[in-house]
């Protein structure tokens, strides 16, 4: 058991950090790597309104390995884009628990890699869009065999107090 503990503690310490910039309000890093491989389909939630991020996606993975992710049928393909409420999605939202997300704005996003694919789901299009450029930051510092690490983030943007200065107009009590 004290073996165990040991090997738990050399494997947290020589985990890499993900450092993502604007830092996600919550990380788990899970087992095992996703690795991208030639032709694999993206499957998205409303063909007209992911096309864009599917585009983006595509020219980044090729991009960084050299090759295309085609749009592909959305029960089996291993890459899913779009809202959280799109049925393309749900498949992977199984078990998963969303109650962060609550009363969070459009902006706010899920981004899951599992060994099996990758899901990357918004409560709107600007989660979506989010979503994609986290995906991104790890995409381009992804190691020569192609693979990510498995992880599970949850962000939403944080509020950001207003900077204008109170009106010398607005009447004083």
């Amino acid at each position: 058991l004290l073996a165990l503990v040991f090997v738990w503690l050399a494997c947290e310490v020589c985990a890499e950090p993900l450092h993502l910039t604007p830092e996600p309000k919550q990380v788990q890093v899970l087992p095992g790597q996703f690795v991208w491989g030639p032709g694999m389909p993206i499957a998205l939630g409303s063909a007209q309104r992911d096309q864009f991020f599917a585009a983006q996606l595509d020219g980044e993975v090729r991009r960084c390995f050299g090759f295309r992710l085609p749009l592909g049928d959305p029960l089996r393909s291993p890459i899913r884009l779009g809202l959280l409420s799109d049925a393309v999605i749900q498949p992977a939202l199984a078990g998963q628990d969303l109650s962060a997300l609550k009363g969070q704005g459009t902006d706010a996003y899920l981004l899951l890699i599992v060994p099996q694919g990758i899901t990357l789901a918004g409560k709107g299009t600007a989660g979506v869009f989010n979503a994609l450029l986290t995906l991104d930051q790890l995409l381009r510092r992804a190691t020569e065999d192609r693979a990510l690490p498995c992880v599970r983030i949850l962000d939403w943007p944080t509020p950001r107090p207003s900077r204008r200065a109170p009106s010398v107009l607005a009447p004083q009590p």
